[in-house]
């Protein structure tokens, strides 16, 4: 590697790039502890048996992989026959309306789909970034602008009801929502 060594490559790329997984693949423990010391997903020793190296690798691209499809997780629905999918990270909120349920989407796209209130809050629940606000409403808390006594302002545009009952315990879990995002980043280097 033209005179650096794979722990040294991997703190020259930390200085910039802090979400980047990586995977050692080696013949010698030597290193183990410095691999973790800049943060590397796995430590893989290489074995004489290929059946064994090969089992090691694809468990950690299979473990990569659930890692990253349930972090961005993608709701699927139904809109006049027509299966729709969206990311996670694109709903604005969905909205309990008679018998549909409405979804806004991050380009203010409106879809209607036929769905109980339940199968969404049960889907988009799973995620942490989503909160029911009240009954027949949950929001991506990552769009709220303005949280007041008695409306959630999703993109400064959406003024969503919120539940004056629970209204301290949603405002508590929004704050530590914001407070885990902001430590999140700030072990990460500033990146989301």
């Amino acid at each position: 590697m033209d005179g650096m060594t794979g722990i040294e490559t991997v703190r020259k790329m930390r200085e910039t790039d802090h979400d980047t997984l990586i995977v050692f693949l080696t013949t010698s423990m030597e290193h183990t502890f410095e691999a973790f010391d800049v943060h590397a997903y796995q430590y893989i020793l290489k074995s004489p048996d290929n059946a064994t190296l090969k089992a090691s690798v694809f468990r950690v691209l299979d473990e990569v992989i659930a890692m990253r499809s349930a972090a961005e997780g993608t709701f699927v629905f139904s809109v006049d026959g027509t299966e729709q999918r969206l990311s996670f990270s694109k709903i604005l909120y969905a909205q309990s309306s008679k018998n549909y349920i409405q979804i806004v989407d991050d380009e203010d796209n409106l879809y209607r789909t036929r769905m109980t209130f339940s199968e969404v809050s049960g889907t988009l629940g799973t995620d942490s970034r989503f909160l029911q606000i009240n009954r027949g409403v949950i929001i991506n808390m990552d769009y709220i602008t303005d949280f007041e006594k008695d409306t959630c302002t999703l993109k400064e545009t959406y003024g969503l009801p919120i539940n004056l009952r629970d209204r301290k315990k949603l405002d508590q879990i929004r704050k530590n929502y914001v407070f885990s995002k902001l430590h999140s980043r700030r072990n990460t280097g500033g990146l989301p």
